[in-house]
């Protein structure tokens, strides 16, 4: 969470500063266009890092519970595990939780690379997601999986914890539901 402030600041206040100078310049002479940018830049970084990055901040905590570290308030999320299933019975459980439990839009459903990809529909808190499933091999009866969730937008740093819910999700319907077979 340490460099998570100090980024969303960062970006920010250089995306409004740029606007904003951009702005000014056809208005006034460049060395007073661009001291004029640097108000509403700065009162519209400290806004969107001090209203907004908490926000995120708690959804994220929520969403996560206890045990979990810092790589839980960034919009790349990703876990891996070992199931007791074969590759075959493993990647039809998550298909089928994909696209009719999730409400995911199938990409790909290889069964040559054991991939599977997906994205989730527009949300309020994001343009939506991309969802990779990613099969190997772990012995005769196990399964490596490899679940990330990323926005679909790679220049968004807040999304209220929704690729987080969306990777913990997936982990725990695919563990409970492996077990039933």
């Amino acid at each position: 969470m340490s460099k998570f402030y100090p980024r969303l600041f960062f970006v920010n206040f250089s995306a409004m500063f740029a606007g904003a100078a951009i702005f000014y310049l056809f208005k006034m002479p460049h060395s007073e266009a661009l001291l004029a940018a640097l108000y509403p830049a700065g009162l519209f970084a400290i806004l969107m890092t001090f209203v907004v990055g908490p926000i995120h901040v708690a959804l994220s905590k929520k969403i996560a519970g206890a045990g979990y570290g810092p790589e839980i308030y960034r919009t790349h999320q990703s876990v891996e595990l070992s199931i007791g299933l074969d590759y075959t019975k493993l990647f039809s459980i998550a298909h089928r939780y994909l696209k009719e439990k999730a409400g995911f839009e199938i990409l790909e459903a290889d069964t040559r690379t054991w991939r599977i990809s997906a994205k989730s529909p527009v949300s309020l808190k994001t343009f939506g997601n991309i969802i990779t499933l990613e099969f190997t091999e772990a012995g005769t009866i196990f399964t490596n999986l490899k679940i990330s969730s990323r926005p679909r937008i790679g220049t968004t740093m807040i999304d209220y914890g929704e690729n987080l819910k969306i990777v913990l999700d997936a982990k725990q319907y695919l563990i409970q539901n492996a077990g039933q077979q």
